[in-house]
Parts: C-alpha cells; structure tokens; sequence
C-alpha cells in the first residue's frame, strides 16, 4: 500500500492549510511545508490565515520552490475590513486564488461559542475568537445579502477564483451559493462541510452540491485535540459515497503544532481512503483533478 499512497500524493494538491507567518503557533512556515511538498511530489497548496491576505508569502514560496504552485487568498476578517470587495481585488490581482468568508469573526462562529457542547470552543478562543464579538454576517439588517457580498461575487468571477463559505451559518451558505448560481460563478466551495464549527447535514451537503457547489472535507476532524478525541475516518468514506466523489474536495486543514505536517496529514488521508476500499482514480480525482480545475487553473 506505502507504494500506491506515495504515487497519489505525487501530483497531489492540499486546498486548505495553515502555515506561518501567523498570530497562531503553526507547526511549519510556508517555506519548509513548499520544501516537503517537492519532496513528496506534490504539485501545490493553498494557504490560508484568518488575519491577513497570504498571497505575497504565497508568491514568495513560489519563487523559492518554483516546482511547488503555492497559492494564498483573502479571508473576509477584521483586520481587511470585513466585507471589503477592494481588499478582494488587491488580493486576486497579486494571484490570489481564493476568497475565505468570515473566519474567526463569523457570528455563525461567535454563536458556536456560546452553544453547549461545542467541543472545539477551547481551539478557537485559543487562536483568536472573542465570544463577546458581536461578528460578521452576509445578511443585512432586513435580512439580504449585502451589496459588498455580491460585488465580491462578482470579482471572484472576473479573476476565476474560488469562493468559499469558510465559517458561515448553513443559511449563509445556502444565500451565498445561490446568489454564485444567480451570477454564474462556477467555482464555489462549501469549506470544511464536516467540521462540526460548521456542522451541514448530509442532505444539506446534497442540496448544496446539486446548487452548483464542490464540499469539502478536511481530514483535521478526524485528529486529536487536547482535550477532544477525533472522529472515526469511517466518516469521511461514508460522506464522500454519499455525495459521490465527482463533488468533492479533500484538503488536511492542517497547521496545529502538536499534529504532523500537512503534507503528511496528506499521506494520512490518501491511507484512510485506500483501507476504506476507493480506488486510486476515485482518490486521485479528490486530491488530483478536482483541486486542479478548481484551484489553479
């Protein structure tokens, strides 16, 4: 088996990490996680911060590791002025491929917090969530979509770049693809639909996908927190299977530093699949094509 995971991670792309330079304590740089990539063969990544726009550090990996197609994006927080289509812009002109809705800032998020049972509560105030944050919505006082979300719709369709849902509400998400659909941006995608910040259900993943929407799934919900066992990988098999693989994303959502690399979380995750019985084309799909189209082309 060690010889067909190594052979799909060579080619293989990470759509979703966390890297430093962050305020977060982060287990790699962006240089030492494009150095292990080459490594292993991969072909990219996309890093992601919650506080600033990772496109110069990405176009600086890439010039370092010309082999390894780094690529950052803008996630909509306070430090970039929330909903701020200028920001977008700046971002997507410096090739900047994705476009993060509100992170830590969400007051989907700010609500979790203050949910019972919320079992990462603790990570997230640690890497910079403020529970008496009030936080950010796409929705306006009479509950519609803000012009700035759509102008930056918008943009993320003149600059071929990804949307993401990040840490919106289900009903966020819902509005946001649609209003992608309304103005025929192909490339949405619903982040870290198995996590339970933002917990979607299976039919709702279904409803999504049939919305025009790739879900993604990361392989951090199936690690170890301190504190907080992971969940059974079975999952991830299950969802893949039932939403089909032709819309799906994988990415690790790596960066704590008491887990592995992300490109080790990468090899982890190729191993889950392959013991759970998919193909290697179905798992080069996930890992391969998909995060090709959608990412770097």
């Amino acid at each position: 088996m060690n010889d067909t995971i190594e052979e799909l991670l060579r080619g293989a792309y990470d759509v979703h990490l966390h890297a430093s330079p962050c305020l977060s304590a982060r287990r790699a740089t962006i240089l030492e996680l494009a150095a292990e990539a080459r490594e292993a063969g991969m072909k990219g990544f996309v890093v992601k911060d919650h506080h600033f726009s990772t496109a110069p550090a990405a176009a600086m990996a890439r010039e370092v590791f010309p082999e390894v197609n780094v690529v950052g994006g803008i996630n909509l927080c306070a430090s970039v002025g929330g909903l701020n289509p200028a920001a977008v812009e700046t971002t997507l002109k410096m090739k900047g491929k994705a476009v993060w809705m509100f992170s830590l800032e969400s007051a989907w998020i700010v609500k979790q917090m203050h949910t019972p049972g919320f079992a990462s509560a603790g990570v997230y105030k640690k890497i910079g969530v403020d529970p008496q944050n009030a936080g950010y919505s796409i929705f306006d006082e009479a509950g519609e979509i803000r012009q700035e979300a759509r102008e930056i719709v918008s943009l993320c369709k003149q600059y071929g770049a990804v949307l993401e849902t990040s840490h919106l509400s289900p009903e966020e998400s819902f509005a946001l693809v649609k209003e992608a659909k309304r103005q025929k941006m192909g490339k949405v995608v619903v982040t870290h639909a198995n996590q339970d910040v933002t917990p979607y259900t299976p039919a709702e993943q279904r409803e999504l996908a049939e919305l025009g929407a790739t879900i993604m799934f990361c392989m951090n919900s199936y690690m170890s927190k301190p504190g907080e066992p992971g969940k059974d990988p079975a999952e991830l098999g299950a969802l893949i299977r039932g939403l089909g693989p032709e819309h799906v994303v994988l990415a690790t959502d790596f960066g704590l530093y008491y887990w592995p690399t992300a490109v080790e979380g990468m090899r982890m995750m190729i191993a889950s699949l392959l013991e759970q019985g998919f193909r290697a084309d179905e798992i080069s799909r996930l890992v391969k094509e998909t995060p090709e189209r959608l990412y770097f082309s």
